[in-house]
């Protein structure tokens, strides 16, 4: 009877036992990934005039990567962070959809024919600082956690000796800053007390990106990206001391 009074008392502990959180606590986190950048179209305006050449140019990307890192508090529910961002993505071609103003072509200075231009080279990159706020679902002890959320801030984009061909001179090597918004989504599984990793969903929006080409022809675009992220996270907190053992019995 004496051990099964033990053996009760034990196991009532053990229930009793709060799952760990995080909560009231500051993080640090790092993630690498891949990054679609969606198709970007440039409205060209010719020089002299107050018009634009409408999706004059189309520029498609091979997928690249995103790579950045975090620093937030969580308080519960709600987790709040800055993160900085970094993303890169090579030009895959270059389609000429309309007649657009002269610009560089190769060695000098033309109208480029309607069409592909498969050998094309350049790439975009984007630095940006954001501002996140997160909704954040489990993840206690070591269940799965989920969170959702968004963010805002700045970025810059530049458009990086981007050419008609891998040979001659960029006709657009431009950069542009200028307001930034994201939408994310992931999940999460602790693996330590104070270690998470997990898989993050961004989707990344910067509107009015204008720049100008190599001879000042004046572009805009809008930059929209997508990544798929891994994730890893450092929890900074204490876990709460065990409570102390039952009295034994009488």
């Amino acid at each position: 009877m004496r051990n099964l009074a033990v053996a009760l008392a034990l196991a009532s502990t053990a229930l009793a036992t709060p799952a760990i959180a995080r909560d009231d606590s500051w993080y640090v986190g790092a993630q690498i990934g891949a990054n679609l950048l969606q198709n970007e179209l440039f409205d060209l305006r010719r020089p002299g005039t107050t018009t634009f050449v409408n999706d004059g140019i189309r520029q498609r990307y091979d997928i690249g990567y995103d790579v950045g890192g975090v620093i937030g508090y969580d308080f519960g529910l709600l987790r709040t962070e800055f993160e900085v961002a970094y993303k890169e993505n090579g030009v895959s071609r270059t389609v000429v959809e309309q007649a657009v103003p002269s610009i560089q072509l190769g060695n000098g200075i033309g109208v480029p024919a309607l069409g592909n231009f498969r050998s094309a080279d350049g790439n975009a990159r984007t630095l940006s600082f954001m501002a996140n706020a997160l909704f954040d679902f489990g993840g206690k002890d070591k269940d799965v956690g989920a969170y959702v959320g968004g963010g805002a801030g700045i970025a810059r984009v530049q458009h990086s000796r981007q050419r008609f061909s891998n040979t001659g001179n960029p006709w657009l090597d431009d950069s542009d800053t200028g307001f930034a918004w994201q939408v994310l989504a992931g999940v999460y599984k602790p693996i330590t007390d104070h270690i998470d990793v997990g898989v993050k969903y961004r989707f990344f929006n910067v509107s009015g990106v204008g720049t100008f080409t190599t001879n000042a022809v004046e572009t805009n675009t809008r930059y929209r990206s997508h990544s798929l992220l891994a994730t890893i996270t450092y929890n900074f907190f204490d876990a709460p001391p065990p409570p102390p053992p039952p009295p034994p019995p009488p």
